[in-house]
């Protein structure tokens, strides 16, 4: 009887060691797995321009999250008398330094322009990053916060990469967004992440353990450990519903979207751009893609190009009154443009380089590329 006891307990005790192998295993795991967007990342918080490095003068202003996390950003007055303001959101691993390049054609084109550091990034609080709803509250924070300054006009967002899910995402929720300018939104998180494991890790600018994890993160056997680990160190449950960015821009009725995606981007294809854009059902709805292009370089690659379209949408946009088609200065509706560039060569009686011809698809416009002084012209109809 002893000798059976004894083995009996020998075998729970073997069990038992087996079983807690396989929990700590599992929670190590999900714990490397969830480095990269828990904690604080030296690399998110850095700023790497200043307001003045553009010729802008900010002010330094301070606000909550819906759920009363202290946001920071940088409020910039525009130029002469206001069509609007535009909320600026990053991408994940930035911080509103890296929007300032496109802060600075807003107000040139008399939008104000409210630069946010989203939760765990730039001088704002929070501990973690979320797939982009999350940061839809911060959005609507920043749009809450305008309103109680007295803003008036018409506010629009925009957003790059998962700063670009959290405005459509914000703007789902809240009708008193006007528009949204959407640059490399992913089409949903497990896409992202399966596509940028594989890119990032790779990042010599990223630490080994967050590297590691990036790699692990990538792994689908390892979903089973991230979701309950990230779910305990945030208290978000990543359901594969709320991580999905068709479902917000299927809730934009007419509001007008502008979607932008590189043609080159790996984390998020172009072509997924393109079904984003059917999914939405705003007769104003624009897709530019832009040649070239990789995820972080929509706006470097061609930043005239990029000025042009995104100043004529927001003017079509945020406009307080109904234009006349036969003037030919709307967008058709349900335009998808893909810009191909064709420089043309200078003629006798210029002495500068003669405007780009950019082929469209879908919509035929003309629009000025690099070389094309002055403000963008209105898009004239080629019959």
């Amino acid at each position: 009887m002893k000798s059976t006891s004894s083995a009996r307990k020998i075998r729970i005790r073997r069990l038992a060691l087996v079983l807690a192998s396989i929990i700590g295993t599992w929670a190590f795991l999900g714990f490397l797995a969830t480095i990269p967007v828990t904690g604080n990342h030296p690399y998110w918080r850095t700023f790497r321009a200043r307001p003045e490095d553009f010729g802008l003068q900010a002010e330094n202003v301070s606000f909550s999250s819906q759920e009363g996390i202290l946001l920071k950003g940088w409020y910039i007055r525009p130029h002469g008398a206001s069509h609007g303001t535009v909320i600026v959101a990053h991408g994940i691993n930035g911080n509103r330094s890296d929007m300032l390049s496109r802060a600075a054609i807003l107000v040139r084109h008399n939008y104000g322009a409210l630069l946010i550091d989203l939760r765990d990034h730039g001088e704002s609080g929070g501990h973690f990053t979320g797939p982009g709803y999350v940061e839809s509250r911060d959005i609507l924070g920043a749009l809450k916060f305008l309103r109680s300054r007295g803003q008036v006009g018409p506010v629009a967002a925009m957003g790059h990469s998962y700063g670009a899910v959290a405005a459509l995402y914000a703007a789902a929720d809240s009708p008193d967004l006007a528009a949204v300018v959407a640059d490399g939104a992913f089409i949903s998180f497990g896409d992202m992440v399966n596509r940028a494991t594989i890119l990032l890790s790779q990042d010599p600018e990223r630490s080994f353990w967050e590297r590691f994890g990036l790699r692990l993160a990538g792994f689908r056997g390892v979903e089973w450990a991230v979701k309950p680990i990230y779910y305990l160190r945030t208290g978000i449950w990543l359901s594969r519903e709320e991580t999905n960015t068709l479902a917000p821009i299927s809730q934009l009725g007419t509001r007008p979207i502008l979607f932008i995606s590189g043609e080159k981007d790996e984390i998020c294809p172009a072509q997924n751009a393109r079904i984003m854009f059917d999914m939405a059902r705003s007769p104003q709805k624009r897709l530019l893609v832009i040649p070239n292009a990789d995820h972080d370089t929509t706006f470097q690659t061609a930043p005239h190009l990029y000025e042009s379209v995104v100043i004529q949408f927001l003017q079509e946009a945020l406009s307080e009154r109904k234009k006349d088609v036969e003037t030919g200065h709307l967008f058709r509706s349900g335009c998808a443009v893909t810009l191909q560039f064709s420089p043309a060569p200078p003629t006798a009686s210029q002495n500068k380089p003669a405007c780009s011809l950019l082929e469209v698809t879908q919509c035929m416009s003309h629009f000025r590329e690099t070389g094309c002084p002055g403000p963008p012209e209105p898009l004239r109809k080629i019959s």
